[in-house]
């Protein structure tokens, strides 16, 4: 793969280059409600779409090439073609399942330096990653709660190269990688009054299981509006170090989040 087509499977790790704020609203009520740390009665079902702009940095490289890539969120914003990013979660009583999905879709044509071979190579990149973990609510204060979660990360990468024009007009290839870790975590929330919050998570995972290690953390205020709606804005980062026969991925992303939370 060309130093661009690396850059791009990076890139795609996280998406569209927005990625994002899991739903900070588990379980809070406003006003007329319960005190905003208790565990309501029945079950809670969070949707959260979110934005994450973050820029990458980080060594990437396939069968042996290893670049250093550092995009800023425009970079990676000029080439993206599609995303998704959109988390859920249901709860009762102190347990809850949460899941975290993101989809992002990049391309770019580059001229190729080789003219009399190939005139421009584009490349085409997706990737999804899922996070899924079960929780428990651990402590549960008028006003503060924490609960602890364990589950896991999927990430799977495609990419593709095609080249066009000159003697290798219409040749390409394709590469793709999947793998899957364990990861686990505290989230937390602090009330600040009956529409204000204090939201945050801080997980790791990895452990050598496919990637040598990850980490994934974030801090964020909330406002409620009602009982259903709310806003969040903060500031997330992570990092994971992958490694196998083909593929090096050690980056790191960092920005900040932003996300609509609502709540039934």
């Amino acid at each position: 793969m060309t130093r661009r087509a690396l850059a791009l499977v990076a890139a795609a790790t996280i998406g569209l280059a927005v990625a994002g704020a899991r739903a900070a609203d588990r379980g809070r009520s406003i006003p007329e409600g319960p005190p905003a740390g208790s565990i309501p009665g029945g079950w809670t079902v969070v949707i959260a779409p979110y934005v994450w702009a973050t820029g990458l940095a980080g060594d990437v490289g396939a069968d042996g090439t290893i670049v250093h890539v550092d995009q800023s969120f425009g970079d990676i914003v000029a080439d993206l073609d599609f995303g998704f990013l959109g988390m859920t979660e249901v709860r009762h009583d102190r347990f809850a399942v949460f899941s975290d999905f993101v989809y992002g879709k990049l391309s770019t044509t580059e001229d190729s330096p080789f003219p009399a071979y190939v005139d421009s190579v584009a490349t085409k990149t997706t990737t999804v990653m899922w996070t899924g973990a079960a929780t428990y609510r651990l402590v549960d204060a008028a006003r503060a709660s924490l609960d602890v979660a364990a589950g896991f990360r999927l990430v799977s990468l495609a990419n593709q190269l095609d080249l066009k024009g000159g003697s290798l007009d219409g040749r390409g290839g394709e590469q793709s990688v999947s793998w899957t870790d364990p990861i686990v975590g505290v989230m937390g929330d602090i009330d600040l009054s009956r529409r204000l919050y204090l939201t945050g998570w801080a997980m790791v995972g990895g452990f050598g299981v496919s990637s040598d290690s990850l980490w994934d953390v974030m801090g964020a205020a909330g406002y409620r509006f009602d009982d259903t709606v709310s806003m969040m804005l903060g500031y997330r980062a992570a990092a994971v170090d992958f490694e196998n026969d083909s593929l090096t991925y050690d980056v790191s992303m960092r920005g900040l989040i932003a996300g609509v939370v609502l709540r039934y």
